[in-house]
C-alpha cells in the first residue's frame, strides 16, 4: 500500500488518498474474508483515484480477497468490478459484466 513513510505522523496530518490507503491496510491487518469497500475513491483527484484502483487490483490478485465495491461512479465501477450488481430503491435491477450492464 506504499504507506511506510505515513507511520510516524498523526492520522490528522495524513491527506485523504493517505488516509484510504491506511484504512485498507489496517482492514487487511485483520486478514479478512471479504473487503467492504464504501466509496473509497470519492472526494480524490484522478490520478490519486487511478493509484488507488491499481492498488486495489494489485491487492485483488495478490490475496484473493473478495471486494464489495459500492460506488455511484460508473467509471470506477467498469475499472475495478468483474461483476456489477445495479440496485434502485433496494432492489435488484440489474446483474452483470460491468462493462456491458452499465453501456
Amino acid at each position: 500500500m506504499e504507506i511506510g513513510h505515513l507511520l510516524d505522523r498523526h492520522v490528522r496530518s495524513l491527506s485523504r488518498g493517505e488516509n484510504q490507503r491506511v484504512v485498507i491496510a489496517r482492514a487487511l491487518l485483520s486478514a479478512p474474508q471479504l473487503l467492504l469497500l464504501d466509496e473509497p475513491l470519492t472526494s480524490l483527484d484522478a490520478k490519486l483515484k487511478n493509484a488507488i484502483l491499481q492498488q486495489l487490483q494489485a491487492l485483488h490478485r495478490e490475496f484473493g480477497i473478495p471486494m464489495l465495491f459500492v460506488t455511484h461512479d460508473v467509471a470506477e465501477a467498469i475499472a475495478i468490478c468483474e461483476e456489477v450488481i445495479l440496485l434502485q430503491a433496494g432492489r435488484i435491477i440489474g446483474r452483470g459484466d460491468p462493462a456491458k450492464l452499465l453501456a
